[in-house]
């Protein structure tokens, strides 16, 4: 390309290369401007497609070009001619790199198109060529989310929170990070009274028996609310693990208010990256660890006390808890019923729509109704170093007692 001419663009791509302002005779200057009043005309009446054509024929001249660019790129993207914006947006860059404009709004379009690589790209150099708008910064924290990175994006979006407070879209998105990683049942784990004085005596009672140099690993540290039971208890060294980002960060804030967290180590990282003499001075005396949901195996729980009683405990460890089991119960009633069955509606047979019906429903806050005794389902003694698979059928399944009539609604573990 010859100096003083432009990349072509849009509609325009089989014109001659459009030339700069400077070359242009004082004639082809005048003529542009009353084509850019025209241009300025039609658009202000509406007629955006004659505007567009006037605008793209001034740029082909290479009169006002990266004034007109950005006018022409966003009309043909409300078009629906996607390819002619982005031949826009690119000859604009091509002309000025750092163009915010051109690559703010190109980021957008190209993650619009599903070019998530390149949309990326785009807002972060958008971002550093707008040091003072939070614009590119929350596209680049929605894109980062929707591609399911939701600790980058809520690290973007706690520091872009702190650099502009009086924007909440950063707050609120970084919430949704959170909700996206950081399961429910967190908070009301930690409001569990009963659940927080078990852990507490029982973590006194072993750091008393192992005495003051006792070294304790929490594992899936959460709130580090063990870490600090167990530092209170007079551990000589408290470890913490935790691996989620977004948790880890809560947790440090969590220790830092508090005076015993000076006396507790955060590791962030799973257990499972854990070294002796890098994160763990020396294996640990007892392991304490809250890693149990309520149908018990599905977070990890075996693989994650296997992998420390291999590595990371003293043989002979104490484990808190030692025994963990699932307990259920054949369940039914009429909210139950309302949940997980599918019958009719307003006159129509909607049971087809049954097969649907989700196969593990959260009964927290429905009533529900015991159709048979409780039985345990399944009981794990986490002091072992080694758990067998695959599991033993239980030996007493759920059975109705008496003769009477209910729906079953499902198998509800406790």
């Amino acid at each position: 390309m010859a100096e003083g001419e432009y990349p072509k663009t849009g509609t325009s791509g089989d014109a001659e290369p459009f030339r700069l302002d400077s070359v242009l005779e004082e004639a082809d200057q005048s003529l542009c401007r009353s084509l850019l009043a025209q241009a300025m005309g039609l658009h202000e009446k509406g007629d955006l497609g004659g505007a567009e054509r006037l605008y793209r024929a001034i740029v082909g001249k290479g009169y006002r070009v990266t004034d007109l660019l950005p006018i022409t790129a966003n009309m043909a993207w409300q078009a629906g001619r996607h390819g002619d914006a982005m031949a826009d947006w690119n000859a604009l860059l091509a002309l000025s790199p750092k163009h915010p404009v051109a690559l703010l709004e190109s980021g957008r379009a190209l993650a619009h198109l599903g070019r998530p690589e390149e949309a990326e790209a785009r807002l972060r150099a958008a971002a550093a060529a707008l040091p003072e708008s939070p614009a590119p910064t929350a596209d680049l924290a929605m894109l980062l989310f929707d591609r399911g990175r939701h600790g980058e994006a809520h690290a973007l979006c706690l520091d872009a929170a702190r650099r502009w407070p009086e924007a909440p879209v950063f707050a609120h998105l970084a919430r949704r990070c959170v909700s996206a990683k950081v399961p429910f049942w967190h908070v009301p784990m930690v409001n569990d009274t009963a659940r927080n004085e078990a852990f507490d005596t029982a973590i006194r009672a072993a750091v008393a028996a192992h005495g003051q140099d006792a070294v304790v690993l929490d594992i899936g540290a959460g709130s580090g609310l063990l870490s600090l039971m167990a530092a209170r208890g007079g551990a000589g060294t408290v470890v913490a693990c935790e691996g989620e980002p977004m948790v880890a960060a809560a947790a440090r804030e969590v220790l830092a208010a508090n005076p015993l967290g000076k006396r507790v180590r955060l590791v962030e990282k799973l257990s499972q990256q854990m070294a002796v003499g890098t994160d763990l001075p020396v294996p640990a005396d007892i392991l304490v660890s809250e890693i149990i949901s309520s149908d018990l195996l599905t977070e990890g729980i075996l693989p994650t006390f296997e992998d420390a009683h291999a590595r990371l405990l003293k043989p002979g460890a104490t484990i808190l808890p030692r025994a963990v089991a699932a307990v259920g119960c054949l369940v039914g009633g009429e909210d139950l019923a309302r949940q997980s069955l599918v019958g009719s509606a307003c006159g129509f047979d909607l049971s087809a729509y049954q097969k649907l019906s989700a196969p593990r429903l959260i009964v927290d806050g429905l009533a529900w109704q015991a159709l048979s005794p409780v039985v345990t389902l399944l009981s794990l003694d986490l002091t072992h170093p080694h758990h067998p698979r695959p599991w033993p059928r239980w030996n007493s399944a759920p059975r109705r007692t008496g003769r009477r009539w209910a729906s079953c609604n499902g198998c509800g573990s406790i």
